[in-house]
């Protein structure tokens, strides 16, 4: 589990360092850097460095906007007590700049610290369990180098039109586009998604020879099948989510604002699943007051940490709200974002 995170020359984030728990949740106003939080621990995730899904997990139009300020002579660090990040601009042997970034992913614990290495490229035997990489200007991933398996895991939801097979025990980050084969080989996934839709009133339809499942009605016993494409945005979000949570154990979730389009009363249901769900670690930003109430009304409260972001002086900013003041919000309803600097004062 990730217990301390530090995040360093990353976009808004000039340095901040905090302690974590098992439901992260961060808060606060509109471009305040909560996305910037979430999505420096993806680099760490599943799939993130896949040349067809970077240029989608991250937000960027050339390199160096990932840096503070831009800067890239200094390098970013994204640091955790599990695993760590570091980003910098390439140097030849003699010391001067090429026009590439490098990176490196690498146990936190490594015995040598690749700060103080110039090749990251001939590190196999010196580093175990490292991932080198190449970031052109334009943002393309290249020379991926090593292996290395993380818990982490970022999920954004996606609408989409065709699935693939792809046998992982657990949706597969960031899109889910495994879901007919998680629902086929799985019966309890399988029962999840056909309540979610008896709900509704509707039946779940397998298609294992298309790779496909549809939502269908029975009328007069004849089956009218609608793609799973063709249905609401709400209910494939809840879909989504729902597998999110079922498919993954002893994993970093990764979540900004999970409850987008979501109706209240489902809304709620995702944040009591997270906070009854004591095999992930959860790492989520929000605007939404039934989705931070639920979560903090019903996480244990050792195992919940209730951040405020703000931009200050053009830095992202992030102050943790005390056990004191989470009662308090909890008493204030949905009012409290309205005076969210109150949450931080003792």
């Amino acid at each position: 589990m990730v217990k301390k995170l530090s995040i360093d020359n990353y976009k808004s984030i000039k340095g901040l360092s905090i302690n974590t728990k098992r439901v992260n949740v961060f808060i606060g106003e509109h471009n305040s850097g909560k996305s910037n939080i979430l999505e420096a621990l993806s680099w760490f995730s599943i799939n993130a460095l896949d040349k067809g899904v970077f240029p989608e997990m991250f937000r960027f139009k050339s390199a160096t906007d990932f840096f503070y300020d831009f800067d890239a002579t200094k390098p970013i660090s994204i640091k955790t007590n599990e695993f760590s990040l570091i980003v910098r601009y390439a140097k030849n042997n003699s010391g001067s700049l090429l026009n590439h970034l490098e990176g490196i992913i690498f146990k936190s614990d490594a015995s040598i610290d690749p700060e103080k290495i110039g090749d990251w490229y001939n590190l196999q035997g010196k580093l175990p369990n490292h991932v080198s990489f190449r970031l052109q200007y334009d943002g393309t991933i290249e020379s991926i180098n090593g292996g290395i398996e993380t818990p982490f895991r970022t999920y954004i939801f996606k609408r989409l039109k065709a699935f693939q097979n792809n046998f992982r025990p657990f949706l597969n980050p960031p899109f889910g586009e495994n879901i007919p084969s998680l629902l086929i080989s799985n019966k309890s996934y399988q029962e999840r998604i056909r309540s979610i839709f008896s709900e509704k009133g509707f039946r779940l339809m397998m298609k294992p020879t298309e790779n496909d499942f549809s939502m269908a009605k029975d009328v007069n016993d004849e089956l009218y099948a609608y793609p799973y494409a063709s249905i609401s945005e709400t209910l494939q979000r809840i879909v989504f989510y729902s597998l999110v949570i079922e498919t993954n154990k002893n994993a970093v979730l990764v979540l900004d604002e999970p409850e987008s389009n979501t109706f209240p009363m489902y809304t709620k249901q995702l944040a009591e699943l997270m906070a009854f769900d004591q095999s992930n670690q959860y790492f989520i930003a929000t605007h939404n007051p039934y989705l931070l109430t639920s979560l903090v009304s019903k996480t244990p409260e050792n195992e919940l940490a209730v951040f405020v972001t703000s931009m200050k002086n053009y830095q992202t900013t992030v102050q943790p709200v005390s056990k004191k003041n989470l009662s308090k919000l909890l008493d204030k309803g949905v009012d409290f974002y309205f005076n969210l600097d109150k949450l931080v004062k003792s």
